[in-house]
């Protein structure tokens, strides 16, 4: 998986405590759900939990904290929308933040994540009351997820039960009432959820968050991940340096390029890993770009841009 795409989960701070610790367990046991062998990697962490145990990170935690980020990066948990089926929002605020996940049900009657979104709240924003919190999360959330909700059924979850009642009302007060007249554009059901059911939104409203993080799937890769790296095998250019990542003997390599998953990235003057694109790819990445839906029909500058955030290949 792109790292940027699982930044909300990459950049959850280390646990100070027991709630911070199962609020990060419970954003991982939902993101990793699928990986054998999880409560192996998570035991360490879960020692800490036990009843009249003293919370010491220890060497063996810091590892444990580290390896299930990394595994977030190596899993594709992240499914693609289909917009012939309806979404669900889970959505959730706290005194710090504001974190929301998209969901869809695969063909398994299992719900997969789409996208999580979460970002602080500014200093007005926190002295709003609870349910306008609340309530800020969900008109957040559409707006950020315009492109997949509008003109889609959607139900919304949330676990701040008095918000389901004051939707409905004629008159909300003050800014609820602007709030709800934004949100008339959209066709969804809101139903009230337990706070154990809504782990995802939870832990990332609760997180320190520095920005806005947004992850999707299907927005920033418009190929499968095996056409891109059979692509790239394909390409002299692009073969030679992923042999000289792979070698052992080989430093220069490995300062300007990276192997995730198999998939050749250029590292950027950040030192941010972008996906290399092999010339035979390129003119399908700058199309889907600038032709699809859900890009915007961007100008070439802004496509261009975009482009960079994520991608690589020489002056692109």
């Amino acid at each position: 998986m792109d790292p940027t795409k699982i930044n909300s989960i990459m950049a959850f701070p280390q646990p100070t405590s027991i709630k911070k610790l199962q609020s990060f367990l419970g954003l991982i046991n939902f993101s990793l759900r699928f990986v054998p062998n999880l409560a192996v990697v998570t035991a360490s962490l879960r020692r800490l939990l036990a009843k009249g145990t003293d919370f010491l990170w220890s060497n063996a935690c810091q590892e444990s904290f580290m390896k299930l980020k990394t595994l977030v990066q190596q899993v594709s948990t992240l499914a693609h929308p289909d917009f012939s089926r309806p979404f669900k929002l889970q959505t959730d605020a706290s005194n710090q933040g504001l974190g929301t996940v998209l969901l869809q049900e695969n063909q398994e009657k299992q719900w997969q994540p789409i996208a999580y979104i979460s970002r602080s709240l500014t200093k007005s924003e926190q002295n709003y009351s609870t349910t306008e919190k609340e309530l800020l999360a969900i008109v957040w959330a559409f707006q950020k997820f315009h492109p997949y909700l509008h003109g889609s059924n959607t139900e919304v979850e949330t676990d701040h039960q008095p918000l389901v009642s004051l939707i409905h009302k004629q008159h909300p007060p003050g800014r609820l009432l602007r709030w709800a007249l934004a949100l008339q554009e959209y066709t969804f059901t809101l139903r009230y959820c337990k706070g154990s059911t809504n782990i995802v939104a939870d832990s990332l409203s609760r997180a320190e968050h520095q920005a806005v993080q947004v992850q999707f799937e299907g927005d920033a890769f418009p190929i499968h991940r095996e056409q891109l790296m059979v692509a790239q095998q394909n390409d002299p250019k692009l073969l030679q340096i992923i042999q000289q990542v792979k070698s052992p003997t080989s430093t220069t390599a490995k300062s300007s390029f990276i192997l995730i998953n198999n998939i050749l990235h250029q590292l950027s003057t950040d030192h941010q890993p972008r996906i290399y694109v092999p010339r035979s790819l390129q003119h399908n990445f700058l199309s889907f770009y600038h032709d699809h839906p859900l890009s915007g029909h961007l100008g070439f500058h802004k496509v261009v841009l975009k482009l960079r955030t994520h991608y690589y290949w020489p002056k692109l």
